[in-house]
């Protein structure tokens, strides 16, 4: 048992260091105005990463030596494993985040969001308030797209984590849909005529006003306390879509939640055709 309170206490210390590094983001936030602050904030990322992973290190560390001390009546060892899942998730955005230029658009190659999807599902939901229902919808298992799974694995997650605080701390609900459309003619959005998987993450939160919804992906804005978000994350899911050559629009109004949808070109491809492209 003491040995069980000595790892606890070491991860309490590695969350801490972690807090401390979000209150040195945050005092950068205060010292420098928004038209510095994205060519500052490229150094800034280079002299955080090593810390982070580092902290996450720790964190894999002791979680695994929990793994193997901890009684079993306890039963955690699937909880044990998301977080070492999420931790491993993790690191992959930190690495990310060093990009030469934010270049967005990564390695491409042919993509089942179905599978992307099925297989982040857990991580998504531990990620969300535990007042908040998470569902997926999806009339196939096959929808094929053209894309880095680490890129749109970020937007995913973004985008579900912006529904959670939406909804804040009442009970609601964040859905998930996919499906094939046709589109036959340019449409409004800018689609050309063609095939599309539509990505759809809604919620049925507090909605934004009209004026609110043309600021969201301007870099640094948020509507949030300075705490809890620093207006970079649909920043970066709307460049991460740009890169791609996909479409991303926006459906929301005060009261009535929030639809974020994304447009991928569909790939026709058979899924046993994926082992000859590894």
């Amino acid at each position: 048992m003491a040995a069980n309170c000595s790892l606890l206490n070491n991860l309490s210390l590695t969350i801490n260091i972690f807090k401390t590094k979000d209150k040195e983001r945050l005092k950068m936030n205060r010292l420098f105005p928004n038209n510095y602050k994205f060519s500052i904030v490229k150094d800034f990322n280079k002299g955080i990463i090593h810390d982070l992973n580092n902290i996450f290190m720790t964190i894999a560390m002791n979680v695994d030596i929990i793994k193997r001390t901890i009684d079993s009546e306890f039963n955690l060892s699937n909880n044990l494993d998301n977080i070492l899942l999420a931790t491993q998730k993790a690191k992959e955005f930190v690495t990310q985040m060093n990009d030469t230029n934010y270049n967005y658009q990564g390695k491409l190659k042919t993509v089942n969001l179905y599978a992307l999807l099925r297989d982040g599902a857990n991580i998504i939901h531990s990620l969300l308030p535990a007042t908040v229902d998470f569902q997926i919808y999806s009339e196939n298992k096959t929808y094929f797209i053209y894309a880095d799974s680490d890129q749109i694995n970020r937007v995913i997650i973004n985008l579900c984590i912006n529904a959670g605080h939406a909804i804040k701390a009442c009970n609601g609900t964040v859905k998930i849909f996919l499906e094939n459309i046709s589109i036959k003619r340019t449409s409004k959005k800018g689609l050309s005529p063609g095939q599309y998987v539509k990505l759809s993450i809604s919620d049925n939160g507090c909605g934004m006003t009209p004026e609110v919804k043309k600021q969201i992906f301007k870099p640094y804005f948020t509507t949030k306390q300075s705490s809890n978000g620093n207006g970079i994350g649909l920043f970066v899911v709307d460049e991460i879509v740009k890169s791609h050559g996909d479409k991303i629009t926006v459906q929301s109004e005060p009261g009535k939640g929030t639809i974020f949808n994304i447009y991928f070109p569909e790939i026709k491809f058979k899924e046993n055709d994926l082992d000859s492209e590894e």
